[in-house]
């Protein structure tokens, strides 16, 4: 094996318990430590000790189109922030707003405006689902393990399906109100065919450099809250972590090992792949930049990271249970409103799919 590897973040805690890589924390100062985000450090530490480091991240949440929606009655002051999310009933009744709207434009033969969501469920392959939508478990203070590792109980818990129920509504509703983008555009929420939408932070990298009209025309708000019957709205959970390096145990010099890790994953290298690539630095003094991030787009995603990301389950059967997730939100994508329809059932097999390692 090679000294070093790169390692997507969910799975470290995973390749820790195998003991595939080792800790690293004797090589790795505290000022070093403390210079990156919360999340890069919480998804890296596995029983106490540090066994990774990411130069860059990639936050999430809901690209909302700030024009079409100040032409239904929405201003500034009424957008989902930090302090004061949207939910998902929020988001419902927007595109509510714009779809009656519509009629009106239509009736006097005036362009509509684009309402729909594109949710990108699917997006990323395997990893997809628990990437983007984990913060609907999250937000509704369910859990996908306990502190053994029991899936069972946590991921089909009445917290956790109440979170995702969030997407049942919203599919439910697809079916006659056609809520959901269903298109192959990539480009479909800056190319004006839908008003939101839920990813990361490459989309504003293609914004800057393809749709620079657009720039100003949106804005980023936390991903959509969970809401419960009376009004009361869940915590703001927002959706991080990419890959990272870390030292096998293989290497024979765990220093050097170590100190290439810290190198490829400092502020210098952090910077380089976000103006290269898009994805968001992980070091808390350039998310301060206000030449990087002082305002707009970027500078709501990079408040999100810092105060409200929210590290995928750290777990040791990580992967079983990322599967049995992927196949819960794909079979509320396909079900949801069928008379078959059974999330309370079928999560329950999942997470004991995830239990049994089937």
């Amino acid at each position: 094996m090679p000294d070093v590897f790169a390692v997507d973040s969910p799975n470290i805690t995973a390749y820790a318990a195998e003991n595939v890589i080792i800790p690293i924390d004797e090589y790795i100062t505290t000022e070093e430590k403390d210079s990156y985000v919360n999340s890069v450090i919480t998804q890296s530490t596995y029983k106490n000790k540090l066994y990774a480091l990411s130069g860059m991240d990639s936050p999430a949440g809901l690209y909302y189109n700030k024009e079409v929606l100040k032409q239904v009655g929405y201003t500034d002051a009424d957008f989902g922030t930090i302090a004061a999310p949207w939910s998902w009933k929020d988001v419902e009744e927007a595109m509510d707003k714009i779809i009656a709207k519509n009629k009106e434009l239509k009736q006097e033969g005036k362009k509509e405006l684009p309402y729909k969501i594109k949710l990108n469920i699917g997006f990323g392959g395997d990893e997809g689902s628990m990437y983007l939508y984990s913060p609907l478990v999250y937000s509704a203070g369910g859990s996908f393990a306990d502190a053994n590792e029991k899936v069972t109980g946590s991921l089909n818990s009445e917290k956790s399906l109440a979170g995702i129920s969030m997407l049942t509504e919203i599919f439910e509703q697809d079916a006659t109100k056609s809520w959901v983008y269903r298109g192959s555009n990539v480009n479909a929420f800056p190319g004006g065919e839908v008003a939101f939408e839920i990813y990361g932070s490459w989309l504003i990298d293609a914004i800057d450099k393809d749709y620079r009209t657009f720039k100003d025309k949106y804005d980023i708000m936390p991903f959509p809250v969970y809401e419960d019957a009376d009004g009361n709205k869940g915590e703001v959970k927002s959706p991080c972590g990419s890959w990272g390096f870390s030292v096998t145990e293989a290497a024979k010099d765990e220093y050097a090992a170590a100190r290439v890790v810290a190198y490829f994953t400092g502020a210098e290298s952090s910077r380089l792949m976000y103006e290269s690539i898009g994805t968001f630095p992980t070091h808390k003094s350039l998310l301060a930049d206000t030449d990087l991030f002082g305002s707009g787009a970027a500078k709501s995603l990079s408040d999100l990271l810092v105060n409200t990301s929210a590290p995928r389950p750290l777990l040791a059967k990580y992967p079983k249970v990322s599967d049995a997730y992927k196949e819960i939100i794909n079979y509320v994508q396909t079900k949801a409103g069928k008379s078959d329809y059974n999330l309370e059932k079928y999560a329950l097999e999942k997470a004991q799919g995830a239990d049994s390692g089937k």
